[in-house]
């Protein structure tokens, strides 16, 4: 099949739509469980403000203040990444068309431009990796999900961090036996004006949301009724791909989780280029060049729930 050769480049606020797809769709981001802060090239204060509850007070003519705040101390600082890739082309081109010859809904997804193809490839294995970096990155450590930006659960568990940090004596591994104590005690770990909050979530891993699926699957022959909606005493319990870990619960609420990221910096990039012009090669480059780093604003408002004996 011919097509044109793809060679395009995107510098500065041109590579926006890029980056943006490439970082903002990792799955707690677009699902809403995660605040994104898409300004963030430099080192900044996480811009979260609460105020105390003793605003109200008897009136008088005078001016009297009344009522404290706190401003996170927390800082967001974003790493500059980048994507390097080398793609055979013949490969991509079997793929695409492939795709493209699948029956009905099972290509309705499949894009019918070539370079749309190969970018939505990217775009996706670049969102699992923020998804799983968000959680459990650790920026210069060996293996892993290295050298790219600490994740929560990373900066959670820093010796230092003023996170609830709760051990469970429920069982050293939580499975169906045991996961409904662990998420009560994930949950009463967690102060009461933040619990009650909307937003309050409870983040598990896929292992350990199928062992709670599989609990209430035997609450009166359950698992024969279909795919419920998981929530634990009213609280949505949210499968998180970027905690793998099956014997933690993190409780937090999502204006808690930050993911900062810069959509309009000039050093952002994001060029592909056709080999084949300059070295004959059939071969497609990929590079690009994004910021992102994570952090919570309140160590007080996460709790980090580990399986214990």
């Amino acid at each position: 099949m011919a097509f044109e050769s793809i060679n395009v480049n995107y510098v500065g606020r041109d590579a926006k739509a890029y980056i943006s797809r490439a970082t903002l769709g990792a799955k707690s981001i677009a699902g809403g469980y995660v605040t994104p802060q898409t300004n963030v090239s430099v080192p900044t204060s996480i811009s979260v403000l609460e105020v105390g509850q003793d605003l109200i007070q008897a009136y008088s003519s005078d001016f009297v203040a009344k009522g404290g705040y706190t401003l996170s101390q927390r800082m967001l600082v974003p790493k500059h990444l980048m994507i390097n890739i080398e793609l055979d082309k013949q490969i991509l081109l079997s793929s695409w068309e492939a795709d493209k010859m699948k029956a009905g809904a099972m290509n309705k997804d499949i894009p019918d431009d070539f370079f749309a193809y190969v970018t939505s490839k990217i775009e996706e294995s670049a969102n699992m990796q923020v998804e799983a970096n968000l959680w459990r990155g650790a920026y210069n450590v060996a293996g892993g999900y290295t050298q790219k930006f600490d994740g929560y659960l990373t900066l959670a568990a820093a010796s230092g961090s003023t996170a609830v940090k709760v051990t469970g004596t429920e069982g050293a591994t939580l499975s169906k036996a045991n996961i409904k104590a662990a998420l009560a005690k994930a949950y009463e770990s967690a102060p009461d004006e933040i619990s009650e909050k909307e937003g309050f979530k409870l983040y598990v891993s896929p292992g350990t949301a199928k062992a709670y699926r599989m609990s209430l699957g035997d609450y009166e022959n359950q698992s024969t009724v279909g795919r419920k909606p998981l929530d634990f005493e009213g609280i949505e319990v949210v499968p998180t791909a970027g905690i793998v870990n099956k014997n933690i619960i993190v409780g937090t609420t999502i204006d808690n989780l930050i993911f900062g990221t810069d959509l309009v910096s000039d050093l952002n990039a994001f060029a592909v280029k056709d080999m084949f012009e300059s070295t004959l090669e059939q071969k497609i480059r990929v590079r690009a060049e994004m910021f992102a780093c994570a952090n919570f604003a309140f160590g007080e408002e996460f709790v980090l729930y580990t399986a214990g004996a």
